[in-house]
């Protein structure tokens, strides 16, 4: 557990909940969101954390939420179409 929220404090600057309920992501109505409130939440099945580093950061990084997702940043718009409107996402990149 300590693993994890230190690993959350790290990202933590990064963090940001989307609504795709427009299929669009709004970054202008994304929230911070703190270490202890994400562990609380990622048990949840409507959550999806998304890891949006780029390939070579992700590959070679030994720090990952786990059940995060790998998605491309600069192709958001394709997989954003594509993602549940009713989820929860947390995207984070570090």
């Amino acid at each position: 557990m300590k693993c994890h929220t230190a690993l959350l404090k790290i990202i933590i600057v990064c963090v940001s909940i989307l609504s795709l309920s427009t299929g669009a992501y709004a970054v202008e109505n994304s929230l911070k969101i703190e270490p202890a409130a994400l562990s609380a939440m990622l048990n949840q099945k409507n959550l999806t954390v998304i890891d949006v580093r780029i390939v070579s950061d992700w590959r070679n990084s030994d720090r990952k939420i786990a059940g995060a997702v790998r998605k491309d940043p600069h192709n958001v718009s394709s997989w954003a179409a594509n993602s549940p409107k009713q989820n929860t996402y947390v995207i984070y990149c570090a």
